[in-house]
């Protein structure tokens, strides 16, 4: 706080953040917007990303657009997909451009962003800004997801439900699959999480839209892969099995992952 009220703009942005979500102090968002303004009137590209959400929750998209291509400008992600939005939905005063919010989705994109990650495959989608193309939207949901995008996950699930761009997945709509990714861990006492595979076919395990399982000799997972594993100097001899999509967790696993 020292440093904050003497200027220094990472602090200033960081006591914003303490506000923002109530850490070791009151929970205030009105403190937060202070201290992120201060932030970015002394031109943080942060305190500019997180003043400028701030405005756009309250819907001040004039001045939300300001500050969003002033952190864009220095590269931040954030800021990048966000002003792709206002671009993608012509917010603030701003045309609708599809072809410049892709353009910006794919700058946070290409810096690991999720949310861009996702927006990327809605554009290829729905053809935003670039030609619909239904393996890219689906590459990019699939990267997305992989990265912890809720929203991408979600996609997937009605995808592989649907038989969107993928083949239907209709293991995960039977009752006995559920019945049997509970008792996996109902009768194991080793296991936290408990999956599904399926096997299938040489021609299957080229699919990169399958993510593949290799397990041991007791039927626990090794690892997962889109590229045909096992590796095969002959091919056909050995099962190759496919994911498929339904986790059970026990309580404490879930616990300790979100540590």
């Amino acid at each position: 706080l020292k440093a904050a009220e003497q200027g220094n703009s990472v602090a200033q942005c960081n006591v914003g953040y303490h506000y923002l979500h109530g850490e070791g102090t009151i929970k205030s968002r009105e403190e937060a917007k202070k201290w992120f303004k201060k932030s970015a009137d002394n031109y943080h590209t942060k305190g500019e990303a997180e003043y400028g959400f701030q405005l756009y929750l309250d819907r001040d998209y004039v001045n939300a657009e300001k500050y969003f291509s002033l952190a864009a400008n220095d590269n931040d992600s954030f800021a990048q997909r966000m002003l792709g939005e206002f671009h993608l939905w012509g917010l603030g005063g701003i045309k609708k451009d599809y072809n410049k919010a892709f353009e910006l989705y794919k700058k946070s994109a290409d810096q690991n962003d999720a949310v861009g990650i996702r927006e990327v495959g809605k554009c290829y989608e729905l053809g935003y800004g670039v030609e619909k193309n239904q393996i890219e939207a689906l590459k990019y949901y699939n990267e997305a997801a992989e990265k912890g995008d809720k929203y991408s996950m979600r996609i997937l699930a009605f995808r592989y439900m649907d038989g969107k761009g993928v083949d239907v997945d209709y293991e995960i709509r039977k009752p006995e699959s559920i019945d049997e990714v509970i008792s996996n861990v109902k009768n194991d006492d080793i296991a936290d999480i408990s999956t599904l595979i399926r096997e299938i076919t040489p021609q299957e395990a080229e699919n990169p839209n399958l993510v593949k399982c290799v397990i041991d000799n007791s039927g626990y997972a090794m690892y997962f892969s889109r590229s045909p594993i096992p590796f095969e100097r002959n091919k056909g001899q050995s099962p190759t099995y496919a994911h498929i999509g339904l986790y059970v967790y026990r309580r404490d696993a879930l616990l300790n992952m979100s540590k």
